[in-house]
């Protein structure tokens, strides 16, 4: 028959074992959680939020050169007025503009910068500079396709946008997603 002192031992060690499996299983526990924690935030920033970072301080005041906007990827119904993400191959990064017309609209920008949406004058309280600049070969009044945008920068003396021939029209499915309006 085991002594006091061998119960006391067996107890002790018992209790020792009990204590290493506890922390084994609180260390795969906290493991499982942080990867899980990653994944799931890998997969909302790849499908639900995306990040850019601005190259061109077309969109002045509301975005200036080098900041960070985190956008939504979720796809609405594009609207007049809206911002959009979309990347440019021939720039080589991604671009945030104004969306001013969609399919089925009619553009025309005389020689004043005064954009008219469908004949009447747009209002833009966004502006931030408007512009005179030549329209690089676009010839206006331009009506926009369906499943096209033609969209442009607030700061308009130094955006490069649907009135270049190097942007043009954007395809709706080369929108990665948008940034909700001011």
């Amino acid at each position: 028959m085991p002594n006091e002192a061998d119960y006391w031992q067996l107890k002790w060690e018992f209790a020792r074992e009990r204590r290493r499996l506890i922390k084994r299983k609180l260390l795969v526990c906290g493991c499982f959680a942080m990867i899980s924690a990653l994944l799931i935030t890998i997969c909302f920033f790849h499908v639900v939020l995306g990040i850019a970072m601005i190259k061109e301080s077309s969109m002045v005041p509301r975005f200036n050169e080098g900041d960070m906007v985190i956008y939504r990827r979720l796809h609405i119904p594009f609207e007049r007025g809206e911002l959009v993400v979309f990347h440019q191959e021939q720039l080589g990064y991604d671009c945030i503009k104004r969306i001013v017309a969609v399919g089925g609209d009619t553009v025309d920008i005389p020689g004043d910068g005064q954009v008219y949406l469908n004949g009447e004058p747009l209002s833009e309280p966004y502006l931030y500079m408007t512009s005179t600049l030549p329209h690089d070969g676009i010839e206006y009044p331009l009506s926009v396709p369906e499943g096209f945008l033609f969209v442009m920068g607030d700061n308009r003396e130094v955006s490069l946008d649907s009135r270049s021939q190097e942007i043009g029209l954007i395809r709706e499915n080369e929108v990665l997603g948008y940034l909700p309006s001011d």
